[in-house]
């Protein structure tokens, strides 16, 4: 990582932690290092109009949980992950309100919902060691070696990777 992203990541947890510790002096210069992540993550998984208002609503919950900040922690990922139950939330709120008319509209749903599936399915992926996920694709791409042996290796390997989801 270069040093000047370094140095500005240490900026933006200092000032996360100094917003934590009520240092009201310290909403500007996180809102400004934090509002174009979140908007462009939400605006990502639900489109423009319902991304901006996703990205509103998780940046005023971030805020008004700021106190639960984590000193030493990753402010980027805090942001993306309440960014990302705001917008689970949303997607659940239309599937069970039956707001989704047109299949285009439908279409675009299981979209979102696949792309926050396969996120969800890599960061467990990259949680487990290389031999179990070499293993789980070669099996998903059927090309699992006959024997007791890979046939074991495949079951462990499936089995951490359950664990782990």
């Amino acid at each position: 990582m270069d040093s000047a992203l370094r140095n500005e990541r240490l900026r933006l947890r200092d000032a996360m932690a100094a917003l934590a510790e009520g240092d009201r002096g310290a909403f500007e210069p996180v809102f400004r290092a934090l509002q174009p992540i979140v908007q462009r993550y939400c605006t990502h998984l639900l489109g423009e109009a319902d991304g901006a208002d996703a990205a509103q609503d998780a940046l005023l919950k971030l805020f008004s949980q700021a106190t639960g900040y984590r000193r030493g922690t990753s402010v980027e990922a805090w942001a993306v992950t309440i960014a990302r139950y705001e917008c689970q939330t949303r997607l659940q709120k239309r599937r069970r309100r039956r707001e989704v008319g047109p299949a285009a509209e439908q279409g675009e749903e299981n979209d979102m919902e696949r792309r926050l599936l396969q996120e969800a399915a890599v960061a467990t992926l990259k949680d487990l060691s290389e031999s179990d996920r070499n293993t789980i694709l070669e099996a998903l791409a059927d090309r699992t070696p006959a024997g007791a042996t890979h046939r074991k290796r495949k079951q462990r390997a499936f089995a951490r990777l359950r664990a782990a989801w």
